[in-house]
């Protein structure tokens, strides 16, 4: 069978936010591209991740909010959860953005192939097209965006019927009526929030001293307070040590505390919300790795002249804004006007009500550096337009260099977290100091007032703090 030969100025091999991020760059800087994706475009995050997960969490908000409208003097009925109706809101949101991908690759005569691509060298892509036959796309620079996959813990009876990864876990038609969730990062977190939002009974298990224990203590201590009201069972310094089939379809699920006491949970299904690895499948060709992911200089040139890699294949951070900055990173070099990635300012947020959002040290961090700071903070009950939208529950906290006033970290928890931080990205991407966000002057009254009086507070000059 003749393959058919495809030639291009860059190929891109994955289509997730990294691969159509860059092929979209390359396309508007006068390239030609072919970009081949071996699953659906939008990679995980926009059918198995980022974007499944937060529909599914705002019916969560949502169903919460519902409960609590009688103090604001609305009066409704009872409300209930049609889960099916919920599955066709999420595969909605899914299928209306990645619609969108297509749409925008198309304008940009950007053509995609729908297959299995090979790397067999540094100018050449081997794909196996989905309808059976072969094409042969030749460039003059490949960038690898071909994501990651879950890499379960080596446990005895992860694979059994009722275990779950975090795709299989987005594929329920029920909410579990008893779930235990290894792991409380950002994946364990939001789904322990969303099932018991929804009435299921979680159990989360982390091995570490706190939930999400990467993040300032006080995001740790304000997200488990939030899934404790909710009944969250949290369970600390604990790990799991094996899965077994129990009875009438059930599954026994053995914690070992510290001390190496064994409890044992039943549940109907266990999330493992632990464990990513690269996707290597499509590097038919020798290429330099670092723990198990490709390896990358700061213009994300491989060891391969002329071949990139960005998003989760490099590890990393695993954000999906981080995999679009690589993409811009790697195109950049491509048409002669390199920078370097720069990791020390990426926002991160958890997608809870209210949510959790951060950028920068934590007090940890600077306590381990030998750095010396100031913390400000100012509570969301002493907002204005917190307490006027009935969201006065969390905090802005501004942590800054003692001598310089420059600001280090922010975290924020409380409502529209994720969005606010944006504004102390861009005020710590300019290295920007506690006078600079207080000369700025911020509307009366919004919610960014609380990142405005957490800078002046580091100072002791919050206005409205007492």
């Amino acid at each position: 069978m003749m393959s058919e030969q495809i030639q291009a100025d860059v190929a891109v091999i994955g289509g997730g936010p990294a691969g159509y991020t860059a092929a979209i760059k390359a396309a508007k800087y006068g390239k030609r591209v072919v970009l081949i994706e071996k699953d659906q475009l939008g990679g995980t995050c926009l059918n198995r991740g980022c974007i499944p997960t937060k529909a599914l969490l705002h019916v969560a908000e949502t169903f919460q909010e519902l409960k609590s409208v009688k103090r604001i003097g609305i009066q409704i009925g009872e409300s209930s959860v049609k889960y099916p109706d919920v599955k066709r809101f999420q595969e909605r949101t899914v299928s209306t953005l990645r619609k969108g991908v297509e749409a925008l690759l198309q304008s940009n005569q950007i053509r995609t192939l729908a297959g299995m691509a090979r790397l067999v060298d540094a100018g050449r892509v081997e794909v196996a097209l989905g309808d059976g036959t072969t094409a042969t796309v030749e460039a003059d620079k490949l960038i690898l965006a071909t994501g990651s996959e879950p890499k379960p813990p080596p446990l005895k009876g992860l694979d059994l019927p009722g275990v779950l990864t975090s795709t299989e876990a987005l594929a329920l038609d029920r909410v579990p009526d008893h779930c235990v969730i290894i792991g409380a990062g950002a994946v364990g977190i939001e789904f322990a929030y969303f099932w018991s939002s929804l009435g299921g009974k979680v159990t989360l298990v982390e091995m570490m001293p706190r939930v999400l224990p990467l993040e300032d203590h006080s995001v740790s201590e304000f997200l488990a307070q939030l899934l404790k009201r909710l009944g969250v069972e949290i369970h600390l310094h604990t790990g799991v040590s094996e899965v077994t089939p129990g009875a009438e379809g059930t599954l026994q699920v053995a914690l070992k505390k510290q001390t190496g006491e064994i409890e044992w949970k039943t549940a109907d299904h266990v999330l493992v919300a632990v464990g990513r690895q690269a996707d290597l499948s499509a590097l038919g060709t020798e290429i330099e790795l670092d723990r198990g992911f490709i390896k990358v200089n700061a213009r994300m040139e491989t060891s391969i002249p002329g071949v990139y890699a960005v998003g989760d294949a490099i590890g990393g951070m695993l954000l999906a804004h981080v995999a679009m900055a690589e993409a811009e990173i790697a195109v950049a070099d491509i048409i002669g006007e390199p920078r370097e990635m720069d990791y020390t300012v990426i926002p991160r947020a958890i997608y809870t009500s209210p949510e959790a959002a951060s950028v920068g040290a934590t007090e940890e961090q600077l306590q381990e550096q030998g750095i010396d700071y100031e913390v400000g903070r100012f509570e969301f009950a002493a907002n204005g337009k917190a307490l006027a939208s009935a969201s006065r529950e969390g905090f802005a906290k501004v942590l800054v260099d003692r001598k310089s006033h420059q600001i280090l970290g922010v975290h924020i928890c409380g409502p529209q977290a994720s969005s606010l931080i944006s504004e102390a990205v861009m005020v710590m991407r300019m290295q920007g100091t506690v006078e600079e966000v207080m000369e700025a002057v911020h509307p009366h009254p919004t919610l960014s007032e609380n990142f405005l009086e957490a800078a002046a507070d580091s100072l002791g000059l919050a206005v409205h703090k007492p």
